[in-house]
């Protein structure tokens, strides 16, 4: 009899261990003031929670490999909450309302994928992979907003091989994509009235940004701080719409950025691009307008081999182009009436 006690016990601690490894929790809240919290540690864990009300909050803690994440909320302030750490994780939410907010971070891995979808006004995304000294790889970072005065903030730190997207459609929106590492490409799409996006790149070497921006009076900049080893970075900006603003600023530390192309192309009026590449070598920046009252300003420094290429076509349109340093090349075709061109350049042209 002792015997089988002791076997049926043991049956019964490997029999937990087996579900502590594939735990699920699945939580449905319908109403209003609910509060989900959910924390697992192990493996291949799974979390799905679902809220229709107001003023829900649900927060998901997961530790180990293979986590799994879903929340749906329907209703007005909600809030969700996920935090994920370790390889092979996926993470999903979507918000339907007002004044929702969806936090996700993952604290460094491999094999991530963020995904956020919000349906609404003043509602909040914001995406994060980032542990100083222990770099992720292999990020995906999608987050979707439809409505009035959203946000969108993706964070990635020390990363390599991570792809960011962003698309916003509505009015007043505002959009951040902050890039630290290489071999990375990130790209938003904005459309609608008064919006504005920026990607901010910080050294890395390979990295893609791409900016589609589609209304009227919206914005989108890029910046790329390079250092020793940073090179290979291409930035392309479009603007489709009337009274559009785009800004492209690359800036090397010691001549710290190598090969590096700014592309701008606008299509409608009264647009206006400024780019400006400072302590760099061997990089290119081609601007190319369509429409009226248009302006392009495109200024190097401090550099070698650089080559500027304009193109403005339409009534009213002024570029200006200023260079320093060695073996520039400047293109600058114009066609309508009116249209200025101010061209300054400095330094060696012994170049080929």
């Amino acid at each position: 009899m002792k015997l089988k006690i002791l076997l049926f016990g043991a049956f019964c601690f490997m029999a937990s261990l087996a579900l502590a490894q594939q735990n699920e929790s699945i939580v449905k809240q319908f109403g209003k003031d609910n509060e989900a919290n959910v924390d697992q540690d192990g493996e291949e864990l799974t979390s799905k929670i679902l809220q229709v009300g107001i003023s829900n909050t649900a927060t998901v803690n997961q530790e180990d490999l293979g986590n799994f994440s879903v929340i749906e909320q329907y209703g007005m302030m909600n809030r969700a909450e996920v935090v994920q750490k370790g390889e092979s994780n996926f993470s999903f939410s979507s918000q339907y309302g007002a004044d929702n907010q969806v936090i996700v971070q993952n604290k460094a891995g491999k094999n991530l994928r963020f995904y956020a979808l919000q349906y609404g006004m003043s509602n909040n995304i914001f995406q994060e992979a980032d542990e100083t000294g222990n770099p992720s790889e292999d990020v995906t970072m999608v987050a979707k907003q439809f409505g009035i005065s959203n946000s969108i903030d993706q964070v990635t730190f020390d990363s390599k091989y991570s792809f960011g997207s962003v698309v916003q459609i509505g009015k007043d929106n505002t959009s951040i994509q902050q890039v630290v590492g290489e071999n990375q490409f990130f790209s938003a799409i904005v459309r609608g009235i008064n919006n504005t996006t920026t990607q901010f790149y910080l050294g890395g070497s390979n990295n893609v940004g791409t900016m589609y921006v589609h209304g009227k009076g919206n914005g989108g900049s890029q910046f790329l701080v390079g250092n020793l080893t940073t090179k290979d970075n291409f930035l392309k900006l479009v603007t489709i719409g009337n009274a559009n603003t785009s800004e492209q600023q690359i800036f090397g530390t010691n001549i710290g950025v190598e090969n590096s192309t700014s592309q701008v192309y606008q299509f409608g009026d009264e647009n206006t691009s400024s780019t400006l590449q400072f302590e760099q070598v061997g990089s290119e920046i081609y601007i190319s307008q369509y429409g009226d009252g248009n302006m392009a300003d495109a200024e190097q420094m401090s550099g070698e081999g650089n080559r500027i290429f304009i193109h403005q076509k339409g009534k009213g349109n002024s570029a200006t182009v200023n260079q320093e340093g060695d073996f520039h090349y400047v293109k600058v075709y114009q066609r309508g009436m009116n249209n200025t061109i101010e061209i300054s350049q400095k330094g060696s042209s012994s170049g080929n």
